[in-house]
């Protein structure tokens, strides 16, 4: 072999640009310069026999091929068994002539050629002296292709394989010094065809599964979606320039095409996704690793995952909707674009993961889950431009706008949706072809169930009359769907028939998936009890519900693989307890619970214990209806005890130093904080009925000193609402420093209230208002049932539960429950008295009493609507709080310790110490209510559409802080409650004034968001209460508590105040007519007396913000006030002296069974009155048919038809008639509701309705 010769400078200046025309695919021009190099180089000579075999094969017709590349091929093979100081130009000879085989259709003779392997032949080639290094690697790339192609032709798949995969360092390595995009045509051309084979290799080899190499088909993708992310820059003007997709064809050898490349890509995403894989913390695009199991992740490196995780997604989903929309045109009316469609559904399936419990608003960067939805509803909406009449779209459309509680612009999708769907099915079976553009008949059946769960659970009245439509046709095609799979007999002609009879036997297919079909009964049941409950046709209600039990237990039949559905079993046992079919209903529930423990410990989430948490206080109520009060509290314990841990639930909290809680936030989530709210309240609720038990075994007296745990447990649920709060407007006046007052006196070691000793309570609105207080809100770490670490000088753990003799004296009876609204107490424990310090941390206080001192007024104005209050300096080393630090577990042989115990570690339950309520400190602002300025949503997670998968609505903030609200005015009424049957007045008017002072700033806030008085009367959707309704509740409470303080002139203007607010209010309307018909019987007088007391405060002077604790005839006018007139007629109470004594009574039947006539109008009391009608007689008899009137029509409605005190109330009325059969009757049906009565109403466990 000769020394190499050496190349003149134009000879090395012609290789150049030789190289570059190839590797610009400039073939016409390659020969011209091939002659110029073959001039200047002439030992080159298969460098230019190379070329122009390269131009002729890149030029040729198919049908000349053959007898033109023969001759190349002769040459070729010559010039390669040569000797050749050049090893590019030997290795571009052998890749040309394998390609000339190739060409040929000889994939043996074009194998025989590529021996080496493809990185060591790149290698070899690859030299510092090479002229022609682009075309080099575009040969390296023709190399891999050809090779990997001919061995997986040949049924060498591993081969194939490693041919294939060959090439991915060199693109790697291109990649680290340019973009793939801004290299040359030919380039781009073989890179392109060679990474579509190679994942048209990978993806037909392999189902995607989890031994998927994801990280190596993630790299393909990424060398892929390179190739077209370049934009070059326009030398005049410096701006990108939007890059020219290559107009080359791939070949017909390459299956995929660019819109299969991109939905591949989109596809392992989407896998990805789907079970749950994360990238690595080293993610990127040339080491694009994937895990399954991160368990050695920080919380910060997951969510930069995610993060990355989700843009890439969104970048491929652009370039997917981009090419999409360039590619594709609007299509005639009889064609259906599936491209689109199919597009659609993997958006969707997508949005559903991201939005679903496994993600956060904090793994998908700004915006959260709301932005990606709204993302995905512009994406639907363009892909609408490009569809005709697509009900696939539109079902698409009623789900997302459904996600974010855009319920009305949802249901306008669905009506599009039936509209074109029944036109179309009609159209169908009219002229028999088969329309393919129309949903197939599962997906019709679960959107119609959709709806009807969304309209049932979110809505009111008039959306359950839209469910009640959507159920007839749910219910038409369901029936007509509904076919069990059978053999039919088709005739035919031909002799010779498979049976030997001239008939054919054809199998029919059932159209509908069994569970499918047991969905639509389930939405079809829900429709039926939901309407029962709200039908104003007191004959139709049976009716309704037993529908809905029979089309609860269709849904639950075998045959639809739904048996042990444990939202099917809630549904049909919450239903059954309402028909008072108590047994049935506790067979139901055990059924769920005996499945629900075979199905074993759940690990997502413990999504099935969080379930059960229904049923435990299902059964709870359900054995307190058959008087077994030992067995409640042992169903109420289990529904905790499930989760082993205590600490697993609620967390573990920890107690540190007051310096150490300032310098470290510690942050350790439980189970309670992955909740969604309406499982958080369903929490609550079993704590109160708790509560309630203990009421029940030993009196109201016990039962006030939940209320501070109660109220703590709100907290560690929900949170402070200020972090809901808006912020102030520029208007808004700051309110004085001179009207905050100060410290009002402790509930905490203070004389109780008693109805003896002060028989004339004010149990109005107060004149001065009293700053609300967070004593028992703050403390988080003291919430119900929380385990408290160990600490120097405490115990280990708070009293546990368990059941005790039932023989012990603590029992008072078997049926003792509470009276009218049914709420209860709980055992005896210790109370912190918190409050919060200047910064808003929570610190401990002692029960007495405590220092004054100012809080921050700048802070104060951010933070609350109301005036800066002074709180209690803590002084951990004096003798008060050291005792109170003290643990003392609570040890009693009574059946309070089979109830949960709420005592909180580091209080005393010495009588002497023993706390009442902390709503009596001074309260900051944590739990007032702002108005809000931002339209950003929070998910109001936890109602779940039906099934899992569709994500949970996301609320707007202002529906969020209603629900949240609504709960917390329950409480403070619970509350309220448990001190007024204990007559502690004062204390039960102090909670109501609290729960009436957060209704009155949300009011504010309404009001400004709204100019319609309708908002105040509407609930909206969501689930929460309208702002009526909770001022009915308000005034209620405040008429019982008048009533027993012994003011029924004042309890009957607060009841009629409530019947204002909420004209249905069954607490206000008993209570009314009660005191109506004691206005009858001369029980009360008709005018108050006059030596009483100052009379009670209208609602004028509701809310106002006190000057001082101790001076209560100091006047403000700061915060605003109610109405004086209701919203409904009027607010105010109707003088007995004006009352109509001739009121209708036509459409006022008698509800019982014998439907009686009106009240006799002859029948008068017997009085020692003159026999002559006068005024007094008249408005005795106005005030029993008012009485009567409101009962009437109140056991008609879903509200009363079931409370007894109602019916009770109303045979009052007909004894005072002299009806008294009637009234036996009436009085035998309370018999029978009293005996499968609950502790508590039913209502506190279906929080939902029908749906769990």
């Amino acid at each position: 072999m000769t020394g190499v010769p050496v190349e003149t400078e134009k000879a090395i200046r012609y290789i150049q640009t030789l190289d570059l025309a190839r590797c610009q695919g400039q073939w016409l021009q390659v020969p011209e310069h091939a002659r110029k190099v073959e001039k200047h180089a002439p030992h080159r000579n298969i460098l230019v026999l190379t070329a122009r075999a390269e131009a002729s094969a890149a030029t040729t017709a198919f049908s000349e091929q053959s007898s033109t590349f023969r001759p190349l091929i002769s040459s070729l093979v010559d010039a390669i068994t040569k000797p050749n100081p050049y090893p590019e130009d030997s290795f571009q000879a052998i890749v040309c002539l394998s390609w000339l085989h190739w060409l040929l259709q000889e994939p043996e003779q074009a194998l025989a050629q590529l021996v080496e392997d493809p990185v060591t032949a790149y290698d070899t080639a690859a030299t510092e002296r090479a002229r022609s290094r682009e075309w080099i690697k575009v040969c390296a790339l023709k190399y891999a292709y050809i090779k990997g192609f001919t061995l997986e032709k040949s049924n060498l798949p591993n081969e194939a394989a490693i041919a294939y995969y060959s090439a991915l360092p060199l693109l790697s390595d291109v990649s680290r010094n340019v973009a793939l995009g801004s290299m040359p045509r030919e380039f781009r051309l073989w890179a392109e065809r060679l990474l579509s084979r190679c994942v048209a290799y990978t993806l037909k080899a392999q189902p995607l599964d989890e031994n998927t190499e994801y990280g190596r088909l993630l790299q393909i993708f990424h060398h892929w979606a390179a190739l077209f992310n370049f934009h070059p820059t326009d030398s005049k003007t410096g701006l990108q320039a939007p890059q020219t997709t290559p107009d080359f064809e791939l070949g017909q050898e390459v299956e995929y095409t660019r819109w299969n490349m991109w939905m591949s890509y989109y596809t392992i995403l989407s896998q990805i996704l789907k079970r749950g894989f994360v990238y690595s913390i080293s993610y990127s695009d040339s080491n694009p690793n994937v895990f399954t199991a991160p368990s050695n992740y920080t919380a910060e490196e997951y969510r930069d995952s995610r993060l990355k995780q989700r843009k890439e997604l969104k970048n491929v989903e652009n370039c997917i909707e981009t090419k999409l929309l360039e590619e594709t045109s609007f299509p005639k009316a009889h064609v259906r674009n599936e491209r689109v469609e199919n597009w659609a559904d993997a958006i969707m399936d997508n949005w559903k993961i991201m939005c679903g419990s496994s993600w956060s608003d904090a793994d998908l960067g700004q915006g959260g889950k709301n932005a990606i939805a709204k993302g995905v509803l512009d994406i639907l909406y363009r892909a609408a431009t490009k569809t005709f009449h697509s009900t696939q779209i539109l079902r698409h459309l009623f789900t997302v706008h459904a996600y974010l509680a855009e319920f009305d612009l949802a249901l306008k999708a669905l009506d599009s949706y039936l509209e074109l769907y029944t036109r179309g099915k009609a159209r169908t079976e009219k002229t028999g072809e088969i329309d393919f553009s129309l949903d197939h008949e599962d997906k019709v059946l679960w959107i119609l169930s959709e709806a009807i769960s969304i309209l049932c659970r979110f809505g009111g009245r008039k959306e359950a009359e839209k469910a009640k439509d959507i159920a007839a046709k749910l219910r038409l095609w369901t029936e007509e769907w509904d076919t069990e799979p059978q053999i039919q007999e088709a005739t035919t002609n031909e002799p010779n028939g498979l049976n030997g009879s001239g008939n054919i036997t054809e199998p029919i297919v059932k159209p509908v998936s069994g569970s499918i079909i047991s969905v639509a009964y389930h939405a079809l049941g829900t429709s039926e009890a939901h309407w029962g409950r709200l039908t104003y046709e007191a004959s139709t209600r049976t009716q309704h519900q037993n529908k809905a039990q029979e089309y609860f237990r269709l849904a639950l039949q075998r045959k639809y693989r739904n048996s042990r559905n444990l939202d099917y079993l809630y549904s049909l046992a919450i239903l059954m307890a309402e028909m008072r079919d108590i047994p049935g209903s506790i067979k139901v529930v055990k059924q769920a619970l005996a499945e629900g423990a075979n199905q074993g410990t759940s690990e997502d989430d413990f999504q099935k214990e969080r379930k059960l948490i229904r049923f435990w206080h299902l059964l709870t109520l359900l054995l307190s209806a058959r008087s077994d009060l030992l067995n409640a509290a042992k169903a109420s314990n289990a529904a905790f005890e499930q989760f082993q841990d205590p600490g697993m639930l609620f967390g573990h909290q920890e107690y540190r130093s007051e310096h150490l809680n300032d310098t470290e936030k510690t942050n350790s989530p439980a189970l309670i904080d992955h909740m969604n709210p309406f499982e958080k309240v369903g929490v609550l609720e079993v704590k109160m009925t708790q509560v309630a038990l203990l009421e029940a075994f030993e009196g109201p007296a016990s039962a006030v000193e939940a209320s501070p745990d109660l109220l703590a447990l709100y907290v560690r649920l929900f949170g402070d609402l200020r972090d809901m709060e808006p912020m102030k407007t520029s208007g808004e006046a700051k309110v004085p420093k001179s009207r905050v007052g100060s410290l009002r006196a402790s509930l905490f070691k203070r004389a109780r209230s008693r109805k003896v000793d002060n028989p004339r309570i004010n149990v109005g609105p107060p004149q001065t208002a009293q700053p609300p207080q967070t004593a028992i809100l703050q403390t988080v770490q003291t919430a119900v049932a929380f385990p408290r670490p160990s600490t120097a000088g405490t115990s280990t753990a708070a009293p546990t539960i368990q059941v005790t003799d039932t023989s012990s004296s603590g029992i008072v009876e078997a049926r003792g429950r509470p009276t009218t609204n049914g709420i209860s107490g709980r055992p005896k424990s210790g109370v912190y008295d918190g409050t919060k310090n200047a910064d808003g941390r929570l610190v401990q206080r002692s029960r007495s009493r405590s220092k004054i001192r100012k809080r921050n007024s700048v802070r104060d104005s951010m933070e609350s609507f109301r005036p800066p209050s002074p709180t209690a300096n803590y002084d951990e080393n004096s003798p008060e709080n050291a005792e109170a630090q003290q643990i003392n577990g609570v040890s009693s042989v009574s059946v309070r310790n089979s109830v949960q115990s709420f005592a909180r570690p580091g209080t005393s339950t010495s009588t002497a110490t023993r706390t009442t309520v902390a709503h009596r400190n001074k309260r900051e602002s944590s739990m007032s209510m702002k108005s809000t300025a931002s339209d950003t949503t929070s998910v109001l997670a936890g109602m779940v559409i039906g099934r899992a998968a569709s994500p949970a609505p996301a609320f707007p903030n202002i529906t969020d802080r209603r629900h949240k609200l609504s709960v917390l005015v329950e409480l403070w009424l619970f509350v309220s409650g448990m001190y007024m049957r204990a007559e502690q007045f004062e204390d039960s008017k102090d909670a109501i004034n609290e729960a009436a002072h957060l209704v009155s700033k949300f009011e504010l806030e309404l009001s400004r968001a709204t100019s319609s008085a309708k908002a105040f009367a509407n609930s909206g959707w969501g689930g929460g209460r309208s702002i009526d309704q909770m001022w009915g509740d308000i005034w209620t409470q405040r008429g019982e508590l008048a009533k027993s303080s012994d003011f029924p002139h004042d309890a009957i203007n607060f009841f009629e105040k409530a019947v204002g607010y909420w004209p249905n209010h069954a607490r206000a309307i008993v209570g009314l007519a009660s005191l109506l018909l004691d206005l009858y019987s001369e029980i009360i007088t008709p005018d108050a007396p006059e030596d009483r007391p100052p009379p009670f405060l209208t609602a004028t002077n509701y809310i106002t913000n006190s000057g001082s604790a101790t001076n209560s005839t100091t006047t403000a006018s700061a915060t605003p006030a109610p109405p004086s007139l209701s919203r409904h007629q009027t607010g105010q109470s109707i003088p007995l002296s004006i009352a109509s004594a001739n009121t209708s009574t036509s459409n006022n039947n008698n509800p019982s069974t014998t439907n009686n006539n009106n009240l006799p109008t002859d029948t008068h009391p017997t009085t020692d009155s003159p026999a002559e009608t006068t005024p007094d007689l008249l408005n005795r008899l106005a005030a029993r048919d008012r009485a009567y009137f409101l009962l009437s029509t109140l056991t008609k409605l879903g509200v009363g038809w079931d409370y007894s005190e109602a019916w009770f109330a109303l045979a009052r009325v007909y004894e005072e008639s002299g009806q008294v059969e009637k009234a036996k009757e009436v009085l035998w049906w309370c018999v029978e509701l009293e005996d499968s009565r609950p502790l508590r109403p039913w209502g506190c466990v279906g929080l939902n309705g029908f749906l769990l």
